[in-house]
């Protein structure tokens, strides 16, 4: 899902490819219990593909990372409840 992503976003070197890869596993290991995973990878892409057309891709992983828990904390506040 991730590299799917970084392409659609541009067309990043390996630097940036790896840099967004350690984003989304940031994400996943705070909100996966919260959000689930899925719901990680949505708002992962949803946040990304706003940069499209990014002609300076220096911080967009920063401004991803940023954006996309930002959304999650207002979408997942809390843990999901687990099944007993």
């Amino acid at each position: 899902m991730v590299s799917g992503m970084i392409d659609q976003v541009a067309e990043p070197g390996e630097h940036l490819r790896a840099e967004f890869a350690r984003v989304a596993d940031r994400l996943h290991a705070e909100f996966d219990d919260r959000a689930g995973s899925a719901l990680v990878d949505q708002i992962f892409t949803d946040i990304a593909s706003r940069f499209r057309n990014a002609k300076v891709l220096t911080f967009l992983p920063v401004l991803v990372e940023r954006d996309a828990r930002r959304a999650l904390k207002e979408l997942a506040p809390t843990a999901l409840p687990t099944a007993s």
